[in-house]
């Protein structure tokens, strides 16, 4: 049974507008608010690790495994509440916007790595929105799974959403699907202005070795051939100006590219930034 913060009395009959709200169904004595997990229960260890077995369990893959947490959190038809008794938003882009802007979902496979490794730390801050939302979705399964068994009438869901196969099409939902497609859109954009800068930089460093290799060969040149005479003999002044030549061409590519080349880079990838 569940009572008003306020006054004591039954959540069904709230006495103040303030008290926590009925469920959309109040005539099912079976459906109880369900409270999402405080920080401190999420950022303990072994939760977390729970957490990463239960969803490794699932064995879907990572883009399916974040559908179907979306899906159950978003569908679910009973009341999430903060453990202080406000409503809990779960609506389909608060809890995209939640998981961030991921389209490879990398952050699920690393999560689930933690299934079988324990972690050395405690969760960081950053990571407890996700984690609340993993937690609601399997909690609100067992939640739907208790008032299914409590009603065994045809009507009644015998299945949880998370056993289920999810009822949106395969490419998931309208805002998720355009989410992946626009981040696919801009990576794409972004690699092929990258790969455009870094194809610009490497020319520029042909340039400068182009410009700079003549004057340097020729003004060290003598010195190299006549050190080369006097401490191996002579005749070998073609040969060592030629692989002399081919030093200072080297030299002067790979000192261009690691200082011209990486400013353009550097720019290009700021530009990139701004732009995608």
């Amino acid at each position: 049974m569940i009572f008003c913060p306020f006054c004591g009395r039954d959540v069904r009959r709230p006495c103040c507008p303030i008290a926590l709200p009925r469920p959309a169904n109040d005539n099912d004595p079976g459906l109880e608010p369900l409270f999402v997990a405080p920080d401190d229960r999420l950022r303990c260890a072994a939760a977390f690790q729970a957490l990463a077995a239960k969803t490794k369990a699932l064995s879907l893959s990572r883009h399916k495994t974040l559908r179907r947490f979306v899906d159950t959190v978003v569908d679910f038809e009973g009341i999430v509440l903060w453990p202080g008794g406000m409503p809990f938003d779960r609506s389909e882009k608060t809890v995209l916007a939640t998981f961030g802007d991921d389209p490879d979902c990398k952050w699920v496979g690393a999560f689930m790595q933690f299934a079988e490794t324990e972690p050395k730390q405690r969760p960081q801050w950053r990571v407890v929105p996700r984690l609340r939302l993993i937690d609601l979705a399997f909690r609100s399964t067992n939640a739907a799974d208790r008032t299914a068994s409590s009603h065994p009438l045809p009507q009644a869901r015998a299945k949880s959403d998370l056993a289920r196969p999810a009822h949106r099409e395969p490419g998931g939902s309208d805002g998720e699907t355009g989410m992946f497609d626009m981040n696919k859109h801009r990576e794409a954009g972004q690699s092929i202005f990258m790969g455009s800068m870094k194809g610009f930089a490497n020319t520029c460093a042909v340039g400068v070795t182009f410009f700079v290799t003549g004057p340097i060969h020729s003004q060290t040149v003598g010195w190299v051939t006549a050190y080369t005479a006097w401490h191996y003999g002579a005749g070998w002044e073609d040969l060592v100006s030629f692989v002399w030549f081919v030093l200072v061409a080297c030299m002067a590519f790979f000192v261009s590219r690691a200082s011209v080349s990486t400013l353009i880079m550097m720019g290009g990838l700021a530009v990139a930034t701004r732009l995608f």
